[in-house]
């Protein structure tokens, strides 16, 4: 039996998986509620019963610009 995991991404930017493992038709209707919730990158992975799945959550890159001068 295969489960399927669903991953998103909030409104607010942080990333998601689903604690359940859902059946496929389960699974496409929880992406579609998600999608119409907002959810962006939605995914879903196919997992073994008890099989558990990652997320990292990346930061966000953030650029800082220095001024370096040359010791005299």
């Amino acid at each position: 039996m295969i489960n399927i995991k669903v991953l998103w991404t909030d409104t607010k930017g942080v990333r998601h998986v689903s604690v359940c493992g859902y059946d496929k038709a389960s699974a496409e209707h929880r992406v579609d509620q998600l999608r119409a919730d907002g959810a962006t990158d939605v995914e879903t992975v196919a997992v073994k019963p008890g099989q558990d799945v990652m997320v990292v959550q990346k930061p966000p890159v953030r650029i800082v610009r220095r001024k370096y001068t040359a010791d005299k």
